[in-house]
């Protein structure tokens, strides 16, 4: 679930688009989550919950993408 999460976070980082909207199930995250319940077993039940979901989690996991990506263009340029 949480490689769903991941996958559906870069994304949204990667079109521009915001995560969270003004209420907390209208965000694109949640709502690209809840698109993807069709094709992954047991993300509705993960969404209910809430796991990984939270602001700070959200926000360390695109710290993580970032710099993830910032090692990569710095290896390039080396």
């Amino acid at each position: 679930m949480l490689f769903t999460e991941v996958e559906c976070i870069k994304f949204l980082l990667r079109q521009g688009l915001a995560l969270r909207g003004h209420v907390e199930d209208e965000g694109n995250l949640i709502q690209l989550l809840k698109l993807r319940e069709t094709d992954v077993d047991g993300l509705s039940s993960w969404i209910k919950y809430g796991n990984y979901l939270s602001h700070d989690i959200i926000n360390e996991i695109c710290q993580i993408i970032s710099l993830s990506i910032v090692r990569d263009l710095l290896k390039q340029v080396k």
